[in-house]
């Protein structure tokens, strides 16, 4: 599982902390990798973000379902092939 996320460092300091979740775990437990567009240098929903990720995971777009709550993201994974999911707003 990876996370691609227009996060920033401050956002990401709480997420590696012990704070992130209930159970005291930090986003690390969650992921296997997480692309941060802070450290990438490009945003969702530049086409160039998501080849990166591609190319590094070496994932399937067309195997892998990709979730995201902004339309715009949404529409370029379609567009390279991801199964994908946009949560209603409130929808957990």
């Amino acid at each position: 599982m990876y996370l691609l996320s227009n996060t920033n460092p401050a956002i990401m300091d709480w997420a590696y902390s012990k704070d992130f979740s209930e159970a005291g775990y930090p986003i690390t437990c969650y992921f296997n990798k997480l692309y941060k567009s802070y450290e990438i240098g490009i945003t969702k929903p530049d086409l160039e973000i998501f080849s990166y990720v591609i190319k590094d995971s070496g994932m399937i777009p067309e195997h892998t379902l990709f979730i995201d709550d902004g339309k715009k993201n949404i529409e370029v994974a379609d567009m390279l092939g991801f199964k994908t999911y946009m949560p209603l707003n409130k929808e957990d």
